[in-house]
């Protein structure tokens, strides 16, 4: 799973489009880390981005880790990952998440006049949003719009430039070797009533997106994640949510 959605967030990520994401609603764990994908995000008000992973006994998995730490640096990172902070719109522009907030169910024509702005002119009328394409209130989803502006042609070519750096990734590669070696003694030894290789995986993810290139840091976070998925916490963790998600169908 982690291998497939590294390689296609990744392409989307490079394509040669600005990309938006227009986030209605709850944008929670892999959804949080969806919003990392694009270029910008415009969310609403009443959006709520959280990164849950630690929660749920496991680690990011869909590149997240490498792309937050690449956007708000591994201090901001590892606070929102460790912390499981909920986000709403306008939190997420202040951490620097979202470029900006706007009411409940105008995410996407909001996402389309900052294109416009952006660009200096107004786009043609085939991509204009009409009235049925107003997004519902809060549904659990986000939603990406890519624009038909070229771009993409710096990152590409600074991530070609970058691969040359494979000392970084050495590096971090080592550092999470320490990390996996002090998991072991640990077992499912909680800390806080959290999974310790979950905050080392997580760790372990932010390093490796602070220091090394993509390939290498991607690499990274598949090893970490796949220390937490499927585990005795994780496991747990998900039979919890399962739970509490009957208890509310039942009242």
């Amino acid at each position: 799973m982690a291998t497939l959605m590294h390689d296609s967030l990744t392409r989307l990520r490079e394509l040669p489009l600005v990309s938006f994401a227009a986030v209605e609603g709850y944008a929670i764990g892999g959804g949080a880390e969806l919003t990392t994908t694009t270029d910008f995000r415009i969310v609403t008000h009443s959006t709520q981005i959280r990164f849950v992973q630690l929660r749920m006994g496991a680690a990011p998995g869909w590149g997240g880790g490498y792309r937050l730490t690449r956007l708000l640096g591994p201090t901001k990172s590892l606070q929102l990952f460790l912390s499981c902070k909920k986000l709403d719109g306008d939190a997420a522009v202040r951490w620097g998440l979202a470029q900006s907030a706007c009411p409940a169910g105008h995410a996407l024509h909001a996402a389309l006049d900052t294109i416009t702005s952006y660009l200096g002119v107004p786009l043609p009328t085939d991509h204009q949003p009409t009235s049925s394409d107003r997004v519902p209130a809060r549904p659990p989803v986000s939603l990406a719009h890519g624009s038909r502006t070229s771009s993409g042609a710096a990152e590409l070519g600074t991530s070609t430039a970058l691969s040359v750096e494979d000392e970084a990734g050495d590096a971090a590669r080592g550092v999470w070797g320490q990390f996996v070696a002090m998991t072991e003694p640990v077992g499912l030894e909680a800390y806080d009533g959290h999974s310790l290789k979950s905050v080392r995986a997580i760790k372990a993810a932010v390093v490796a997106g602070d220091r090394a290139v993509r390939e290498k840091a991607l690499e990274v976070e598949r090893e970490a994640f796949v220390t937490c998925w499927g585990s005795e916490e994780n496991l747990k963790a998900l039979e919890r949510a399962a739970a509490t998600a009957a208890g509310k169908k039942r009242k």
